[in-house]
């Protein structure tokens, strides 16, 4: 999540990426710093990035109002090199997140509603749901026995790949979690650059973001590591019965470094550079 200021009007938002894009002043040199640190120091990827930010920002401004306030998540893809998912059978992972992600203008409400909207609404339509009557809907606390139930199979069946499913699974988890806590609504402006269906995690992306997003609206303080468990556990709700290593690391994945864990129990083992003679390239073969 962008921290620097984190809470402010989406016209101080907008205001601030346009700043970076000028070269701007003193103002404005956290953000530009807090770029660097998420992007690097390559001139054009951090460009192409607050170009990103600053289109996400306008549609927000458009469905939201310009005077709203809101905060912003992003959540990278990953890419599983070697091809081994045995995060679920408590495996030791070497994760890399990639340079493609889900960007979120987040904006708490005082309902339980959550409304989705995206940049790209055509392939991605508004959606919008109640927290309260979704949880209300799919009683008791066993997760997993939620998830194999009858009621939530025939969801998956009619729903398929929604984008909504995603965040549903992560706001549901969250209230079955922290089930004495009536969990505030938000509206989300989505844009997103990872290749959708391509094993790089566009869906886990939408998944970890919404769960941030759950988290800071309503003032909840999970451990990295409960996150990730918590991400984890929430995308069975669209039908998939994964591990966490996924969620993991887009969770920890840094600039230019491969983050070594374990599973059963979640531990981060080792975070080590990766070489400088080295370049992993990720390529369509088709």
């Amino acid at each position: 999540m962008l921290v620097t200021p984190a809470f402010q009007t989406i016209a101080d938002w907008a205001a601030a990426f346009e700043a970076v894009a000028a070269g701007g002043g003193q103002d404005d040199e956290i953000l530009r710093q807090e770029l660097i640190e998420v992007y690097g120091h390559e001139a054009e990827i951090v460009e192409e990035r607050v170009r990103a930010y600053r289109s996400t920002l306008a549609k927000a401004a458009e469905v939201l109002g310009i005077d709203q306030k809101v905060f912003i998540v992003r959540s990278p893809g990953r890419v599983n090199a070697m091809g081994r998912h045995i995060d679920h059978q408590g495996g030791i992972c070497n994760l890399m997140a990639i340079g493609y992600e889900s960007l979120m203008i987040v904006s708490p409400r005082p309902d339980d509603c959550v409304r989705l909207f995206s940049l790209n609404s055509e392939h991605f339509p508004d959606r919008e749901f109640s927290i309260g009557e979704m949880a209300a809907d799919l009683s008791g606390d066993d997760w997993l026995a939620l998830v194999n139930s009858e009621k939530v199979s025939r969801m998956v069946l009619i729903h398929g790949g929604d984008w909504a499913q995603y965040v549903k699974a992560a706001v549901l988890r969250f209230q079955k979690k922290f089930r004495t806590a009536r969990l505030r609504g938000m509206d989300l402006m989505v844009s997103g650059n990872i290749p959708i269906a391509a094993g790089l995690s566009s869906s886990s992306s939408l998944v970890v973001g919404a769960a941030e997003a759950t988290a800071t609206v309503n003032g909840l303080n999970p451990s990295p590591a409960q996150l990730v468990d918590l991400c984890c556990e929430g995308e069975w709700f669209v039908g998939t019965r994964g591990g966490a290593a996924d969620h993991a690391a887009i969770k920890f994945g840094r600039k230019g470094k491969v983050v070594k864990v374990s599973f059963f129990d979640f531990g981060v083992l080792d975070i080590v550079p990766f070489p400088d003679d080295y370049a992993l390239v990720v390529c369509d073969s088709g």
